[in-house]
């Protein structure tokens, strides 16, 4: 059988929930390939995951984010550690999960909402495990994506987070990755994040040109070496009086404020694009959703009239957490929703900053739906 056929085969069983029999044939097909591929990789460690095999998980997905990153693949290494998240979550070690989908959230240039609705479901078990505010929270954020994330190829590691040894190994790569600077991004819904990985930063030599539709930086290190970044078309429009920038010791971190919560798939818009076009239709349409691009993003409704809080989402019903595997729990749940239902959710959630969905477009067609901390404290304040 060819690998083609042999993946769709494995997919097709992994869909009916055959797993022994999936697993099965993802061991042959490793066997014949001798080097399993990324893809394999996935399939093996979707399979762990849902075996509730989470060591396993946990090893294979940790291959499959070395094999992305030596293909040099960021969408790949983010799915790969979202994998990897996914099982210390399932094993409740919360520090770690939260670490793999931090990381993996900075690699999603595509901004998967999967990943982003999995990312908040951590952060409530990290919040509550440690009894951390919202402001502390983003703090553990901003100390994980500080250091760059780093492979070897050299082998596999069966956990990420072992000895001594192999951290100082990371840390080795870490000071080698200096030489250069390197840049992330990600768009948290209404603001864009980007991160200029450079050691120790001279605060006082930072130049920042902030323009509605392009950035410009230039600053110099401890030892006066000068580095450049700019961005000259910006995907879309900014409030330049509103954005900002912070130096830390390894990086310098740009903080964009969106004029609009329409995502970013790229940080800058192509050539033919027009910013003046592009702003006047920003206004034109408002908060209007692309109903096309909402079957892509979203992959989860409800068919009742409700609003579901993700920011509460699965953190006491510990028995039904580790039952279900997210993936599949968030496709299963857009599958009866009208055409009003989706333009509710789509709304909602992106609105919401990703804590809100609402299936009920009347509610929610002719408003705003704010976060779902914000959005409460209002009410609590009306009351």
């Amino acid at each position: 059988m060819a690998i083609a056929d042999s993946i769709a085969l494995i997919e097709e069983l992994l869909d009916k929930d055959k797993l022994g029999e999936a697993e099965e044939q993802v061991d042959q097909l490793c066997q014949q390939e001798g080097t399993p591929s990324f893809k394999i990789l996935v399939l093996k460690a979707q399979i762990s995951l849902r075996s509730k095999q989470y060591e396993k998980c946990e090893e294979v997905a940790y291959k499959a984010a070395e094999v992305a990153y030596s293909n040099g693949k960021r969408n790949q290494i983010s799915e790969a550690l979202k994998l990897l998240a996914m099982a210390f979550f399932r094993n409740k070690d919360y520090d770690n999960a939260l670490k793999y989908i931090t990381y993996s959230s900075s690699f999603d240039d595509s901004q998967n909402s999967e990943i982003k609705m999995f990312a908040n479901m951590v952060a409530q078990k990290y919040k509550k495990a440690h009894d951390l505010s919202d402001e502390l929270m983003e703090q553990e954020r901003q100390k994980i994506i500080s250091v760059p994330l780093q492979f070897s190829t050299s082998g596999p590691k069966k956990k990420v987070t072992t000895s001594s040894s192999s951290n100082a190994a990371v840390s080795a790569q870490v000071q080698a990755a200096k030489q250069s600077l390197r840049s992330d991004w990600f768009d948290s819904g209404k603001t864009v994040e980007i991160s200029l990985y450079v050691k120790k930063i001279d605060a006082d030599t930072v130049k920042a040109v902030i323009l509605p539709d392009s950035i410009k930086f230039e600053f110099q290190d401890a030892d006066k070496l000068s580095y450049h970044y700019k961005v000259d078309r910006l995907f879309s429009s900014i409030d330049e009086t509103k954005s900002t920038y912070t130096v830390y010791g390894t990086k310098l971190q740009i903080l964009l404020i969106k004029k609009n919560s329409k995502a970013w798939h790229a940080l800058e818009r192509p050539q033919d694009a027009h910013f003046e076009d592009e702003a006047a239709e920003e206004e034109k349409q408002g908060q209007d959703i692309d109903l096309t691009e909402a079957k892509s993003i979203l992959s989860y409704p409800s068919s009742s009239n409700k609003k579901i809080d993700w920011s509460k989402f699965d953190i006491d019903d510990d028995k039904e957490e580790e039952d279900q595997d997210p993936d599949a729990f968030f496709k299963k749940l857009y599958e009866n929703a009208d055409e009003d239902a989706r333009r509710a959710m789509m709304k909602s959630f992106m609105e919401s900053n990703g804590t809100s969905l609402s299936t009920d477009w009347k509610d929610v067609g002719s408003r705003e739906v704010k976060p779902y901390e914000e959005e409460s404290e209002n009410q609590s304040s009306k009351s």
